[in-house]
């Protein structure tokens, strides 16, 4: 740099007596000056800078040299935050079945952009009538029949209950799992069967036989002698066709299954004979009603 600073002065200097002379327009000599300027200026800074790294760098200096160093850092942050932003990441590992959007669309916040499920572990989820669903617990065992695998029953238990009752249903939702391995398919039709009680011993009678009065009350007709006598009832737990007697009927006693709708209480009826399915009643007037002797 000192090598430059000569040449650029004598070289000031020769132009000077050239102008001087007449041999060259006066700026030459102009140019000449500023470059010479301008070279020690370099040199004074760079003598600057020398004397700054053999005597190490002021606080000021590096004061402005971490300024640089946190601002590279703020801006490294903000690129990450927005390549973040650009790539989505998918909470477990899944199958695709619906995209919302395609290229070039533009993604709004909280708008869903694809569907994404798990195969590996579906669950059955059923809607629980109001009258049972406190009764419902976790870890209840279920029965399910699917219609992909007829004539199949696969068991299951309560895996979780929902909070609250669907206002408009009047159900309340559970969730079942398998525990026996069968391959399902999302959308698949179950029928599900939960024991929510269990009475040993009941008595129980055919639910076509009870009749509902415009009272609401619920009645039978039973076979007392040679007499069809109505009998008030109250009934329990309702299962396959079979309701429970708790009240209004006695172990033994004839009821009557079919055509009681047109019985009156009182009125005189004989045994039409018997067949493997029970004993059968009829009237002893023009119109003939059965009844079967259902094993209480």
């Amino acid at each position: 740099m000192e090598e430059s600073l000569t040449f650029a002065k004598n070289d000031l200097e020769r132009i000077t007596r050239l102008v001087e002379n007449g041999a060259l327009p006066g700026e030459q000599k102009e140019k000449a000056r500023v470059e010479y300027v301008s070279v020690q200026t370099r040199l004074q800074a760079a003598k600057e800078h020398l004397e700054m790294l053999e005597s190490g760098y002021t606080k000021t200096a590096l004061a402005v040299q971490k300024a640089l160093v946190d601002e590279a850092s703020a801006r490294l942050e903000v690129a990450k935050a927005r390549l973040a932003e650009c790539t989505i990441c998918a909470p477990f590992s899944g199958i695709i079945t619906r995209v919302y959007i395609r290229v070039s669309d533009m993604a709004a916040a909280k708008v869903p952009l694809l569907e994404l499920i798990d195969t590996s572990w579906l669950a059955i989820r059923t809607a629980v009538p109001e009258a049972s669903a406190v009764r419902i617990k976790r870890g209840m065992k279920a029965k399910v029949s699917l219609d992909a695998y007829p004539n199949k029953i696969f068991l299951g238990r309560v895996e979780r209950i929902y909070p609250d009752v669907d206002q408009k249903l009047r159900t309340r939702t559970v969730e079942i799992s398998l525990t026996d391995k069968v391959s399902l398919i999302p959308g698949m039709f179950a029928r599900i069967e939960l024991q929510i009680d269990f009475v040993k011993d009941a008595l129980v009678i055919p639910e076509e036989s009870i009749l509902i009065t415009p009272k609401g009350e619920m009645v039978v007709f039973i076979i007392d002698g040679s007499k069809a006598t109505r009998r008030k009832v109250t009934t329990g737990i309702r299962h396959k066709g079979e309701v429970q007697i708790i009240t209004g009927i006695n172990r033994g006693e004839k009821v009557v299954i079919a055509g009681s709708e047109n019985l009156k209480d009182g009125q005189e009826v004989r045994l039409a004979g018997k067949e493997k399915s029970g004993e059968k009643m009829e009237q002893n007037k023009d119109n003939k009603h059965q009844s079967k002797n259902k094993p209480t």
